[in-house]
C-alpha cells in the first residue's frame, strides 16, 4: 500500500481510547471557536494544508474524500 491511496485502500484506525466504553466527546465547533480560538485556528490551518497539498485527482485528496457534486449541477447551491 502507498500513503497516497493509489495502490489500494488506506485503513485508518484512529487512536486507541483510554476507556473504549467511554470515548471522549468531540468538541462542539461553536464552542471551540468561542472558547479555544487557537485550537480552531490550528484546525483551519490543517484543513487548508490538506486541501492544497494533495492533488485534486488523488484518492486521498480533500475533493475525493469530501465527495464531488454531480456534473449536472451547474448552478450554485443556495441554502
Amino acid at each position: 500500500m502507498s500513503s497516497d491511496g493509489t495502490r489500494g485502500p488506506i485503513l485508518v484506525h484512529g487512536i486507541p481510547a483510554d476507556d473504549p466504553q467511554n470515548p471522549p466527546v468531540r468538541m462542539e465547533v461553536r464552542d471551540m471557536i468561542k472558547d479555544q480560538p487557537d485550537q480552531w485556528n490550528l484546525y483551519l490551518l490543517g484543513l487548508e494544508r490538506f486541501k492544497e497539498n494533495v492533488p485534486e485527482g488523488m484518492p486521498l485528496s480533500f475533493f475525493e474524500l469530501a465527495g464531488k457534486l454531480p456534473s449536472s449541477t451547474s448552478a450554485p447551491i443556495r441554502t
